[in-house]
């Protein structure tokens, strides 16, 4: 079974986390700070009589035994560069990079099905700052029908609860931005092996800040997303919690590049 969405490339055009530059010719200092969690997740099916989860990656008891990708890229305008990747399906996975002016984390608990993604950066007078991070928690799965199962499918949930806090200050010329977003994709493995995904099998929420100046936040979000979707017995499925950052492609997208940002493509996982 393969899955695409793990040979996805995330280089400095998709992969950019936290984007910090000046405004003005004279740069002074910009700071911010973004943290995202996913907690509580819960899943299964509305009636558990009309069938069974087959999880390909199990403990041996029917219950699920998730993989964890995690990865995080930071680098700055003083040359320093670094990045973490790890994949793993025990324990707790997690990255871990920085330089003199900014780092990146994340982990997830594959026990508790946790995942938690932070990151922080200041810019100096003419400097920037580029921070990425993401974690993935993930797992595949098929339905066999029970005995009181409908030939039309059997209906499943999936939530989650989510909090979200970025701050961001900035100086006269400096300005600030950060992103955070978390969410669940369900796919389908159609007949050509192709992975598409489920009408309604989308869970996503993202925030940011901006300001130049004198401006400053401070501002937390937190809720719970949750869908219920009718799925097909006997049909390959994979489901995946994420946090992670997506900003905009930033207009020092060259100086990115000269400074040594570190691009790599995550790992194709096939079975």
């Amino acid at each position: 079974m393969k899955h695409d969405k793990m040979s996805l490339l995330f280089d400095v055009v998709l992969a950019t986390g936290v984007w910090l530059t000046g405004a003005q010719a004279t740069w002074a200092d910009g700071f911010a700070s973004g943290s995202g969690q996913i907690t509580n997740i819960q899943y299964g099916l509305s009636n558990p009589d009309e069938g069974t989860i087959n999880w390909f990656y199990d403990d041996g008891f029917g219950n699920p035994a998730w993989w964890g990708e995690a990865w995080v890229q930071v680098a700055d305008s003083l040359g320093g560069a670094d990045a973490d990747y790890y994949l793993g399906n025990s324990g707790i996975v997690s990255a871990f990079a920085s330089t003199t002016l900014a780092w990146g984390s994340v982990d997830i608990d594959l026990d508790a099905e946790e995942l938690y993604g932070a990151c922080e950066a200041t810019t100096p007078v003419g400097g920037w700052v580029y921070v990425a991070d993401h974690a993935s928690m993930f797992n595949y799965f098929s339905i066999t029908p029970g005995v009181l199962s409908s030939t039309d499918g059997v209906d499943v949930y999936f939530s989650f609860d989510y909090e979200i806090h970025l701050t961001g200050q900035a100086e006269p010329g400096a300005s600030y931005y950060v992103d955070k977003a978390v969410g669940m994709k369900l796919e389908y493995e159609d007949d050509l092996g192709n992975w598409q995904l489920v009408d309604g099998g989308q869970l996503f929420f993202s925030e940011f800040i901006s300001g130049s100046g004198d401006d400053s936040d401070d501002v937390m979000f937190s809720g719970t997303l949750s869908t219920e979707v009718l799925l097909a017995f006997d049909v390959n499925y994979s489901v995946d919690f994420y946090v992670y950052d997506n900003v905009p492609e930033p207009a020092t997208l060259g100086l990115l590049l000269a400074g040594g940002v570190i691009a790599f493509r995550r790992r194709r996982r096939s079975s």
